[in-house]
């Protein structure tokens, strides 16, 4: 019961932040309707019947526990340890469960959801190290290397087999990760960007077909739009971000336009300009090119190019 405790309290101390936050902006609405309502019922549409929804929420929390099963196998031999010593565990092992299943609910499995599981690892690994030792081994050098492997493996045991992540890694002094993905439209926008901007000011940009990956970040730049990137919605899920991107556009309220291709982007203007209206949703197409003119392109990946499009009136 104080795990739990302990852990609600930490993880409402960081939450209450963000909803006070919320709150003083009056967008507390749409924090819940985004990443609540919308993640938990846009994903995923399906005409499968119930039985088949439900086997397929399972098949997906088998395929988190299946990216860590060193992980998993720490805060399993966590619970043997605790129940051996008769703690209640019923709730620990219900929240866990119940984070597990949540992750799926979101229809698949991406990367940084399984952050969640960082809490049990942690009072897994706790538990293991509260294990006392045989006699011979109990040396005082011994001893003080035990926090020290905690520690460790609690930061690399959410990295194991999680390949994905690690191949999209950019060592330092290198210019593409592993898997060949590099970082060099982020610069190279912002370079273009405060170049065409008043050194008092911030660009203001929003991105079509796209998180963001840095470009505000590489630009030293603030949202200042409600919807300033493409969530992973349709137009029939979410037709309120794909209208606030178009009037946006329309009223010129920012300098320049990121859009994201996943090919790579033709050199001939009239042909750019054709990729660039099949790859953006019909309602955008009239208000972004009556507005702004492509500037320039970058790569970042064979799947991954941009497309810099600036106000027509910005010099």
């Amino acid at each position: 019961m104080r795990v739990v405790i302990a852990s609600l309290a930490g993880f409402l101390t960081i939450s209450m932040l963000v909803v006070v936050y919320f709150l003083y902006h009056h967008a507390l609405n749409d924090l819940i309707n985004i990443y609540f309502v919308q993640n938990l019922t846009s994903y995923g549409k399906t005409d499968q019947t119930i039985l088949m929804q439900l086997w397929r929420l399972l098949l997906l929390v088998a395929t988190e526990v299946g990216l860590h099963p060193f992980v998993s196998a720490f805060i399993i031999f966590g619970w043997l340890k605790a129940i051996y010593n008769r703690e209640n565990m019923i709730l620990e092992i219900v929240l866990f469960l119940s984070s597990l299943f949540f992750v799926a609910m979101q229809h698949w499995v991406i990367d940084y959801y399984n952050i969640v599981w960082l809490p049990f690892l942690a009072i897994a690994l706790l538990r293991i190290a509260s294990i006392r030792l045989p006699e011979s081994l109990m040396r005082p050098t011994v001893q003080a290397q035990i926090p020290l492997l905690m520690t460790a493996l609690l930061l690399i045991l959410p990295m194991v087999s999680n390949r994905s992540a690690l191949g999209r890694l950019v060592i330092s002094n290198e210019e593409t990760a592993i898997d060949g993905q590099s970082y060099v439209a982020q610069p190279q926008f912002a370079t273009a960007m405060r170049k065409n901007t008043d050194s008092r000011q911030q660009p203001t940009m929003i991105m079509i077909n796209s998180l963001d990956k840095g470009f505000y970040l590489s630009a030293q730049a603030l949202p200042t739009n409600r919807f300033w990137h493409r969530l992973n919605m349709s137009y029939q899920q979410l037709p309120q971000m794909y209208d606030a991107f178009a009037n946006t556009m329309r009223q010129k309220q920012v300098q320049f336009v990121i859009i994201k291709l996943n090919t790579p982007p033709e050199n001939d203007a009239t042909l750019l300009k054709q990729q660039i209206n099949r790859a953006i949703d019909s309602h955008m197409q009239q208000p972004l090119f009556n507005n702004y003119r492509i500037d320039e392109t970058a790569r970042n990946g064979n799947n991954d190019s941009y497309v810099l499009m600036r106000l027509k009136n910005l010099e």
